[in-house]
C-alpha cells in the first residue's frame, strides 16, 4: 500500500468512495457501529449541523482535494473557534444535552482514520478485481512502516495468507483499530512458489470465533477472533473495527446488525448521492415516458435495492415479516415516480420512512378493510 497517494493526490476510487457516504450525526461513536461506518459519514458526539459540515468539509479536504493534513487541522480549528468548539470540555446545547470540543488530537484521528479506511475500502475493489490472477491475499503488519508501537495481536498476523473469499476477511481486513497502520498484499500461487511462502498458508475453517467485549458504559459488541492453528496465537479487531469496510459498503446483512446500526446505515445510504441518483433518473424515465404503458416503463429502470427502513420487532411480527429490513427496488422508484405525478412527494419523504414505521399505532393488513 503506498500511503503517499493519500496526501496531495487523488485516487479516484478513493475519491468515490468518500463522496458515496451519506451523514448520520450520532452522539457516541459505537452509535454508527462497524459496516454502518463504510456507507455513512459520522462524527461522535456533535449534533449541531454546520459544525458537524465543517469537520465533513475537513475530510473532503484531505481526500478530495489533496490539502496537506496539517493545513486542514489549522483552518479547522480557526472555523471551530469562532464558533466555540474548539479545545476541551463540552458545549451546551438548546435541548440540554452536550457536545464535545474538538481539539487537535481528535481532529488528527478523525483525518487518519478516514482516509485509512477510504484507502483501505478502494484497495480491496482493487484487489477483489484481480481474484482471479492474485486469488491470495497476505496480512501485512505495519504495512506503511509508520507505526511507533506495534500492536502484539496485529505482529502476529504478520505474513499470514489466506484465500480473497475466506471469512477471514469479512471480519479482519485492515484497519483493525485506532491508528492500525496494517495492510494486505495480492498474491498469485507463482508469487508464493517463487517466494517460498507455503508454509504461510492458512484456512480459517474453525479458527474464527465470535465474543463479546464490554466498553465504558456497560455495553457489548461483538468481536471476531482468530487464533492460527500452527501458533496459537490470537487477535481480535478492536471493537468497531469488526468489518470489511470495502466489502461492507455495498450488501451488508442489516438483519445480523442491531436496530440501531441497521438503522443508522439506512440512514447513511438514503442521505448519500447513490440514492439521490436513482431518484433524479427515475422522475426523469417516468416524465420522459409518460405515453407509455406503466409495465413498459418500469422494465427500464434498474435492478439496484435500497433499504429504506428497519421495521421494530413487534411490528415485524404484526406483519409476519420474515426480514426487518424495508427494500426499494428501483422500478419501484419508477412506478411511484409515475404514479406521484404533480403530487408534493419528493426525495425527503423517503427518508422519513422510518420515522413512520416507528410510530405505528395500528396494524391493518391489505384486505382487512
Amino acid at each position: 500500500m503506498d500511503f503517499s497517494l493519500l496526501f496531495g493526490k487523488r485516487p479516484e476510487e478513493i475519491v468515490k468512495i468518500f463522496e458515496a457516504k451519506g451523514y448520520v450525526i450520532s452522539g457516541n461513536w459505537t452509535e454508527v457501529w462497524e459496516a454502518a461506518h463504510a456507507r455513512a459519514f459520522t462524527v461522535a458526539n456533535i449534533s449541531r449541523l454546520d459544525v458537524f459540515q465543517d469537520i465533513h468539509n475537513a475530510v473532503g479536504d484531505l481526500l478530495v482535494r489533496g490539502k496537506n493534513p496539517e493545513t486542514i487541522a489549522q483552518e479547522l480549528q480557526t472555523v471551530l473557534e469562532k464558533k466555540g468548539y474548539w479545545g476541551k470540555g463540552l458545549v451546551p446545547n438548546e435541548d440540554g444535552t452536550f457536545d464535545k470540543k474538538i481539539n487537535a488530537r481528535r481532529v488528527n484521528t478523525i483525518l487518519e482514520t478516514n482516509r485509512t479506511q477510504a484507502y483501505n475500502a478502494a484497495e480491496d475493489k482493487r484487489q477483489w478485481a484481480i481474484r482471479d490472477l492474485k486469488p491470495f491475499l497476505m496480512y501485512k503488519h505495519n504495512h506503511t512502516g509508520t507505526a511507533v508501537h506495534p500492536r502484539q495481536s496485529h505482529l502476529a498476523l504478520d505474513g499470514l495468507i489466506f484465500r480473497q473469499d475466506d471469512p477471514f476477511w469479512d471480519t479482519n481486513t485492515p484497519q483493525n483499530g485506532w491508528h492500525c497502520h496494517c495492510g494486505r498484499i495480492a498474491l498469485s500461487q507463482r508469487d508464493i512458489d517463487r517466494e517460498g511462502f507455503a508454509h504461510m498458508m492458512r484456512d480459517s475453517a474453525g479458527c474464527l470465533r465470535d465474543e463479546m467485549v464490554t466498553l465504558s458504559g456497560g455495553n457489548q459488541y461483538k468481536v471476531t477472533r482468530y487464533t492460527d492453528p500452527v501458533t496459537g496465537k490470537s487477535m481480535a479487531p478492536d471493537p468497531g473495527f469488526n468489518y470489511n469496510p470495502g466489502r461492507a459498503r455495498f450488501q451488508p446483512q442489516l438483519d445480523h446488525y442491531e436496530p440501531h446500526v441497521a438503522r443508522a446505515y439506512v440512514q447513511g445510504v438514503l442521505t448519500g448521492p447513490e440514492f439521490k441518483m436513482s431518484y433524479k433518473a427515475a422522475q426523469k424515465l417516468a416524465s420522459d415516458n409518460m405515453h407509455l404503458p406503466l409495465m413498459d416503463i418500469r422494465r427500464m429502470a434498474g435492478q439496484t435495492k435500497y433499504p429504506v427502513a428497519v421495521l421494530p420487532a413487534d411490528l415485524m411480527q404484526a406483519v409476519g415479516a420474515k426480514t426487518a429490513v424495508v427494500q426499494l427496488s428501483e422500478d419501484t422508484l419508477v412506478k411511484q415516480a409515475v404514479k406521484r405525478t404533480g403530487q408534493d412527494f419528493g426525495l425527503e419523504d423517503y427518508w422519513r420512512v422510518q420515522a413512520v414505521l416507528g410510530s405505528t399505532d395500528v396494524v391493518v393488513q391489505e384486505g382487512d378493510l
